[in-house]
């Protein structure tokens, strides 16, 4: 009767037929999710084809994962956008990452500073990495650079440190640094060619008692490693530590990658010479 539901027995012909309605459906189904993936994987490597660092970061995360693996920062973990986002992420993630200043960490760490001021700390490589490694420390990570100083909030909430690390966004300047150098203290610097003028102990007289690693950019300021050294002679050892070239034979743990793509995963793309000041004040040797 018209309108009315069918009920009744359903024939066997039909019965065998429904699974394989079922099983067409599914198929079809897992069809367009896989040709959906694929779009999305055509997209990722169409953009790393014009960006190709985030290859090779791509490469050294997903065999390695996010934990930094060797250095004075090994096991500092990175969250999954960090590949993309953070810069220079796969020498940071092989700990291969400013390998010069290793021992200089170290050190640093073995005088165990009750305050750790990290000017230009950008992603907070050195500021959570130090923060994990110096557990009753303060560290005051400096930068006015609003993107980096939030991946440098959520990298130190991620490693357990973000109640230590307190992040700055502004420039740091005299007052602040003489403020807070009331104590054993050290300070890390990468401020692009301010050095000289912020670390002036003529204006911050307590920067003549703390231990401080000092990128120095003459390419930008010329001059500033001369000046450095005038300020601090007095006070402090001054040792300079000169970037050394990277070679993929260094690096036995990237064989599985071709030789571009392993000399990208150690480039840190120095344009020119550089190198840090470790100055270390003279009372420390007492």
């Amino acid at each position: 009767m018209e309108g009315r539901p069918l009920t009744g027995h359903v024939p066997n012909s039909l019965k065998r037929r429904i699974p394989a309605v079922r099983e067409r459906d599914a198929l079809r189904r897992d069809v367009q999710d896989l040709r959906a993936r694929v779009r999305e994987l055509e997209g990722q490597l169409d953009h790393e084809r014009l960006f190709p660092a985030q290859w090779a970061n791509r490469r050294v995360r997903d065999k390695f994962g996010n934990e930094v693996r060797s250095g004075p920062f090994a096991g500092m973990r990175y969250p999954d956008w960090a590949l993309t986002d953070v810069d220079l992420f796969a020498p940071k993630l092989l700990g291969s990452y400013e390998r010069e200043l290793h021992d200089v960490v170290e050190r640093l760490v073995a005088a165990s500073p009750e305050v750790v001021v990290n000017v230009g700390a950008a992603d907070g490589y050195y500021a959570v990495g130090l923060a994990r490694r110096l557990p009753h420390a303060r560290v005051l990570a400096y930068e006015p650079n609003e993107e980096r100083l939030a991946q440098l909030v959520a990298i130190a909430e991620l490693n357990g440190v973000a109640a230590r690390v307190e992040a700055v966004s502004e420039a740091a300047r005299h007052e602040s640094l003489e403020e807070v150098l009331d104590v054993p203290a050290a300070v890390v610097c990468d401020c692009d060619g301010c050095e000289a003028e912020l670390l002036d102990p003529r204006h911050v007289t307590r920067l003549r008692h703390a231990t401080l690693i000092v990128e120095a950019h003459d390419l930008l300021v010329p001059g500033i490693t001369d000046t450095l050294r005038q300020a601090f002679e007095g006070s402090h050892d001054i040792v300079q530590i000169d970037a050394d070239q990277r070679f993929v034979d260094h690096f036995p743990e990237l064989d599985f990658m071709p030789l571009v793509t392993r000399q990208l995963a150690i480039s840190e793309f120095r344009g020119s010479p550089m190198w840090w000041l470790e100055m270390t004040p003279h009372e420390a040797r007492l």
